[in-house]
């Protein structure tokens, strides 16, 4: 759609990584994006970090920045529950 591609393995592949953090991100022409999830003292924090190349990149983020705090945070639930259930 619009020249944006569609999210796939690649788009998160991890760039770095240590004992408490992995950082997932990727380049593209419109904008490259990094995301950093850091779990230490039985906290998760995500930071998100997008450089924005050109008018498209401008437009395709707008929307996603409404939502994105939410989502993220449904992302990170759903995925404690299923990592501990209980």
């Amino acid at each position: 759609m619009l020249g944006i591609r569609a999210a796939t393995p690649e788009t998160f592949r991890v760039l770095a990584r240590n004992e408490h953090e992995v950082l997932v991100g990727s380049d593209d022409r419109h904008l490259d994006f990094r995301a950093s999830v850091r779990c230490a003292d039985g906290t998760v924090d995500v930071v998100t970090f997008v450089q924005i190349h050109n008018l498209l990149g401008r437009l395709y983020l707008a929307p996603v920045r409404l939502g994105h705090a939410f989502m993220l945070r449904r992302m990170l639930a759903r995925a404690a529950a299923q990592l501990d259930p209980f």
